[in-house]
């Protein structure tokens, strides 16, 4: 699936490029600026991944910027109407998260779309956590040594019997990430954003491997806040599908079915009767197996 990053560079500067170094070749940079932006030197570009880099150079003046990259936008995403895409507008101008909606509520779950302030997710997460784990004290409980001995033991267990072939050294990185995450108000969301950030091309599998486990770990609170991000879980499962190239008719159809039934009680057993019905014994059971760990 491409992603399309609209760079607000007035508004962020350098600074909402963090991370574009592990970018991929499914990846694109739309740099907007104008004679105004802050601090405009091109040598930090010599090195964006293997994103293919467009810089746009438009007027300065009364939210000149914010209206060209807003229809720079509406452009790719007509462009692109037949292809599984993201976009994702680098700015911290909130004003942006309107235009976000808009779309959504226009285009339905055919489009993901969404704004923060900087390429890469698990920084942004990181330092969100630091600023409100010092504003906010009881964002982080107080930690159980021998859970969190226990939960590392776990997830490198899950890792290493997965049907999922990771290079070494993965087990060892997710089991660091998830214990030091182990606490937080919001574990099971934290931990999703940083092993994005770490495995862009991978993060669903690892997620999915161990979700059962973080579960386990989560306060009531944090487990309602997972399940009710529907947003999330629906772009999870439509990437999986998109990956599997399973056919347009399951990817319109699937990821709002898992939506529809995701905190019932009986949810899995509810999805699979829906998909073996709709798509018959074989096809269906293939469709259920692929996306069931990530429900």
């Amino acid at each position: 699936m491409e992603t399309h990053y609209l760079i607000d560079y007035e508004n962020d500067g350098k600074n909402g490029l963090k991370g574009c170094e592990k970018l991929t070749i499914s990846d694109f940079i739309h740099l907007f600026y104008t004679d105004n932006s802050k601090n405009t030197t091109l040598d930090i570009f010599t090195n964006h991944g293997k994103a293919e880099l467009d810089i746009k150079k438009v007027p300065a003046g009364d939210q000149s910027l914010d209206k060209h990259l807003i229809a720079y936008l509406g452009y790719l995403v007509g462009k692109n109407a037949n292809i599984q895409t993201e976009y994702v507008i680098i700015s911290s101008d909130k004003g942006y998260d309107k235009v976000c909606e808009f779309l959504r509520d226009e285009c339905g779950n055919s489009i993901s779309v969404s704004r923060r302030s900087t390429i890469a997710l698990k920084q942004v997460t990181q330092k969100k956590e630091v600023k409100q784990n010092a504003e906010k004290k009881t964002s982080v409980s107080k930690v159980d040594p021998a859970k969190k001995t226990k939960l590392n033991q776990q997830i490198q267990q899950a890792l290493s019997s997965s049907e999922t072939q990771y290079r070494p050294g993965v087990m060892n990185e997710v089991a660091k990430v998830v214990t030091s995450l182990y606490g937080n108000e919001k574990f099971m969301n934290d931990v999703h954003n940083a092993l994005r950030g770490m495995y862009p091309e991978d993060y669903l599998d690892v997620y999915g491997d161990i979700k059962s486990i973080l579960s386990k770990y989560a306060t009531n609170q944090d487990k309602k806040a997972d399940c009710d991000n529907k947003t999330l879980l629906h772009n999870e499962i439509q990437q999986i599908l998109s990956k599997a190239n399973v056919g347009k008719e399951v990817i319109a159809y699937v990821p709002g079915l898992v939506i529809k039934h995701c905190d019932e009680k009986n949810d899995l057993q509810t999805i699979y009767r829906a998909i073996i019905q709709k798509f018959g014994q074989k096809k269906g059971l293939d469709i259920y197996n692929r996306i069931k760990k990530h429900i």
